[in-house]
Parts: C-alpha cells; structure tokens; sequence
C-alpha cells in the first residue's frame, strides 16, 4: 500500500484489524444475509428515446472513479421513458455503490438517488448491522482477487460471489466511531481541493496582472516569432518491432498521458526506452530545465522539465537561442494563448505542427518582470505541492 493510503488504510486496520483475515475474530456473515444486492443497467441504446431529453444520472465505472463523497458527476444521463420502460432500478440516497467488473472494489457512498450501467452494484441494507463507511471501505480493501475471474478485459465478478462473502461485523459503536473520522478527513479533503483551485486562480489573476491579455497583448509589449527565439524540437516515438529498444530500459519517455499527470516536482512515465533506442533511433533527448507542450489531440499542456527525458512526436520542446525568454513565463504563455485560432482539426481532435507553433508571435515584457512572475510561481508551485501531499496522505 503506498503512502498516499496510508491515513485511512491505518486506521482502519488500527480499529478493525486486518479484515481479509478477520485478525480481530469478529462475528461475521454473509453479505448476501446483510443486503439486497442490486445490479444496474444500460437502456438500450437503439431506442433514442431513452437518452432524449433526460436529467437521471447514470454511473458508469469511469465517472464511479472520478466521483467523491462530495460530488458525482456522470457523463450521461437517461430520460423518464428509459426509467419507466427499460426496467432499470434506482439506487436511494445514501447507499454503497461498488465496481465489480474491469476495475474491481471502488466504492462510493450516493449523496442523491442515482441508477447506474451494469458494471456496478448497490449494496441495499436489510438491518442496521453495517454502516455504510464501514461496508464501503470493507469493499474497497478486500482481496476481490482471491474469488473473482479472468476476463478479456480484467478480472470480474458475478452477484453470487458478492453474496456469498464473508463480511466481519465489529461492534456498530466502533463502526460509527470511524464514520465520524471519515466524515471529518472528508471535510479536510475538501477544503485542501478548494485551496488547490484558489492557488490556480492565483496564478491566472498575477499572469494576468504583469503580463496583461497575452492573446491581445494588451500591453503592447514587443513580440518576436516564436522559431526565431527557440528551436523546437519534436520527440519520436522508436519502432514498437524492435524490442530491443523497450528492453531492459532506464531513459523516460513522455507521453500525452504523462504530461496530462505531471507536476512541478516530479515527471514520471509509464513507459521508458533502453540505450539501444536511444543510439539507433534518432531519437533526442530533451536538456532538463526544457519547456515542453503537448501539440496533439491535447494542446498547450506544459511542463518545465526537471531532469534529461526523452517525448514521443505529440510533444514539442522548447530549446531557447538567446535569454529574452524565462522558461516560467514561455510555459504560461503557451498554456494560455488561444492554440484554437491556428490549429487545426484531426480525426482525434486538434493539432498543431511545428510552422504554426514556430511562426507564433510571442510578446516578450522586461526580462526583470518574468524573472519576478518566475520567483512568485516558484513559491506558489511549492504550496501546491504541500496541499497535494496532504491531499494523498487523507486518500
């Protein structure tokens, strides 16, 4: 379990011990014995009527991974018809939701009546033994592994084994002592989120301040093209036939994806490529202190690198000719410029190419004043990693 666990994980096992295998001895049965297991539904997708004018939210396992205990939002919803005709069920208020096929054990506990996709399962209380932030973290933490089974797409399991699991019952006292804990890291959770958001807005409102509307460039500040102060230079991404060069690797290597959850400390990559890759496929490496923004399907999303890293063709680096230019400001600048009134559409959304980004006009204020935006981003960007650390630890 990593640190970022460790809060919720650790007390949990300190009040009910280690619950796959029921170490403490409590009395235990069924959760078929406990709850009224309740699958969900797709409408079908031939009747457009179901999907016509609706305002139910419908869960699936991608929103059920992106909701909180504050906050569950869905991509789609279903309409009146679909909910009278299709046979779907609700789920009440306050009930336990959890994922049992593809991505097994992530819970939810509904803050409104909801219906969700097949995928998923309301765990509906027959008695008062079980709270629901017990259940819900009992779900969540159980080895699914050792009763569910392989399935093209991940491992899955069925109604029956749910039911069929033993559930350890602990004192409902000592239950709802660790709902009250829950309930109070929930309301830390969200204020550290909330002061995240506010740090961001910071940045936006001081760019904007000293640097003025940079898509009008309002403060009439003197531009250049961006190709005549810095080379770009596009990644690659080396053959997938040759295994030689994905073997025994140690050089990272950016993707899309990687950037979308990288940060100011640290840049890490699902993948990386070995030296082989690195001496036969042309393939650059980008100098670490390097503003890099990705250029396909997702534009303008940047990072300062802080280590030697090697990027796929999707992402352009930013290597400077001359020092009129801080790294700070070059990499809020092509996160803010509007990308939408020179790129152009693809298959899988927009994209840029390299003559459009190298023949942007750039403003470029004193350097003094960049170097002063750079000194107070530093800072903000250390206090925002402080509250996402918090943030991990009260996961």
């Amino acid at each position: 379990m990593s640190d970022s666990k460790n809060l919720v994980k650790s007390i949990f096992s300190e009040l009910f011990g280690d619950i796959n295998a029921n170490s403490k001895k409590w009395p235990t049965d069924k959760i078929s014995n406990l709850f009224n297991l309740q699958m969900g539904k797709t409408p079908s997708r031939a009747n457009k009527l179901y999907w016509d004018k609706p305002h139910h939210k419908w869960l699936s396992i991608s929103d059920l991974n992106n909701a909180n205990a504050c906050c569950i939002n869905t991509k789609e919803k279903i309409s009146d018809i679909a909910v009278n005709e299709s046979g779907i069920k609700p789920v009440p208020s306050n009930t336990v939701l959890m994922s049992f096929k593809l991505s097994i054990g992530k819970t939810i506990i509904t803050n409104e009546e909801i219906f969700t996709n097949e995928a998923i399962m309301a765990f509906l209380p027959k008695n008062q033994n079980i709270s629901n932030q017990y259940l819900s973290t009992f779900l969540s933490y159980f080895k699914w592994s050792q009763v569910s089974s392989s399935a093209v797409k991940g491992s899955t399991l069925n109604k029956a084994k749910i039911g069929s699991t033993q559930i350890p019952i602990p004192p409902l006292n000592l239950q709802d002592d660790y709902s009250v804990i829950i309930k109070h890291i929930d309301k830390l959770k969200l204020i550290a989120q909330q002061i995240l958001e506010k740090v961001e807005l910071l940045k936006n409102t001081i760019f904007s301040e000293l640097f003025g509307d940079i898509n009008a460039n309002s403060k009439k500040w003197p531009t250049d093209k961006i190709s005549n102060l810095f080379n770009l230079q596009m990644g690659k991404t080396p053959s997938r036939a040759n295994k030689l060069y994905w073997d025994k690797p140690h050089h990272k290597w950016l993707s899309i994806s990687d950037l979308n959850n990288a940060n100011a400390c640290c840049i890490n990559t699902k993948e990386k490529i070995s030296d082989i890759a690195v001496n036969e496929s042309g393939i650059k490496p980008v100098p670490s202190n390097t503003v890099l923004m990705s250029f396909k399907l997702s534009i303008g999303k940047t990072i300062i690198t802080n280590e030697e890293i090697f990027t796929n063709e999707a992402i352009m680096a930013f290597l400077p000719k001359n020092q009129n230019i801080s790294n700070q400001y070059l990499s809020t600048f092509l996160s803010y410029f509007k990308w939408s009134q020179v790129s152009s559409s693809a298959v899988k959304g927009s994209t840029l190419n390299k003559a459009k980004i190298g023949s942007t006009q750039i403003p470029i204020p004193p350097l003094n004043l960049q170097d002063d935006y750079s000194v107070i981003i530093k800072h903000i960007d250390k206090l925002k990693a402080n509250i996402e650390q918090i943030l991990k630890i009260l996961e």
